[in-house]
């Protein structure tokens, strides 16, 4: 007589991961959105709410071949279906998301529109956004064709909160996608001109 071959357990990972995925989607679907993500043009949170929920919808369909039988436990709630799941608060979560995530993405694109992948990924990490970008003779770099186009950009600001004011500059030296940061501090309301080459 053949063995038969033991039913395996559950991927514990792929399980917590649903789980973490649909306590997301719960809690959009529970609070509403405008409790998860109050500014819509809020691009950080609305991707990682959008993974939470994707990763609930994911992993539901990779326990379902595996582990159709499987409930589960959401904080707050009785040992749910896969498909309870599914239909309560992974679907209807993604639905709420997809216009405003959507929304925030276009918009997110459309602001680095014409930058190459350095150079927006430079912005960001940075957060370049919130300052003006200068580029040689202190010329501002006000369209991302002028961004694109420059070899090096500056970027400064100043501290008047000392008893004597304070500068701080950063040179992004481009040479094609990458950059070599440089920085420069000093006293006074601003950098002098000369540095700005």
């Amino acid at each position: 007589m053949p063995a038969v071959a033991a039913a395996s357990a559950p991927d514990p990972a792929l399980v917590e991961k649903t789980e973490n995925g649909a306590g997301t989607a719960m809690r959009i679907v529970l609070y509403g959105l405008d409790n998860e993500i109050p500014e819509k043009d809020d691009l950080t949170m609305a991707r990682f709410l959008m993974k939470g929920t994707q990763e609930c919808l994911d992993g539901i369909a990779q326990l379902r071949r595996t582990d159709p039988g499987l409930e589960l436990n959401l904080n707050g709630q009785e040992p749910m279906s896969l498909d309870e799941v599914e239909a309560k608060f992974c679907k209807p979560a993604f639905a709420l998301l997809q216009p405003v995530v959507g929304g925030a993405i276009a918009a997110d694109e459309a602001r680095y529109a014409g930058l190459s992948l350095g150079r927006k990924e430079l912005i960001k990490f940075h957060n370049l956004g919130d300052y003006t970008i200068y580029g040689p003779g202190k010329r501002k770099l006000t369209t991302n064709a002028e961004k694109q186009a420059a070899r090096v950009w500056f970027v400064w600001d100043h501290d008047r909160s000392y008893a004597v004011p304070a500068w701080w500059l950063a040179r992004f030296q481009w040479n094609g996608d990458k950059y070599e940061k440089t920085m420069h501090q000093g006293q006074g309301g601003e950098p002098p001109a000369s540095l700005f080459k």
